[in-house]
């Protein structure tokens, strides 16, 4: 009984650890996701800024 108990035990642990270790790995996902976007934005706004600049003025 005693060893049911523990294999029972060491199966639950082992179920956390890997929920554990998909919760992370979606994490880590999301802000892989979340860098490239941001990088997007940012040359998204830098490739505006050298438009502007670059057009002819009428000045």
């Amino acid at each position: 009984m005693a060893q049911a108990a523990k294999q029972l035990r060491k199966t639950k642990d082992l179920a956390e650890a890997a929920a554990q270790e998909q919760r992370e790995k979606e994490e880590e996902k999301i802000k892989k996701r979340n860098r490239s976007r941001d990088r997007r934005r940012k040359q998204s706004s830098t490739d505006g800024l050298v438009q502007a600049l670059s057009a002819p003025s009428d000045i």
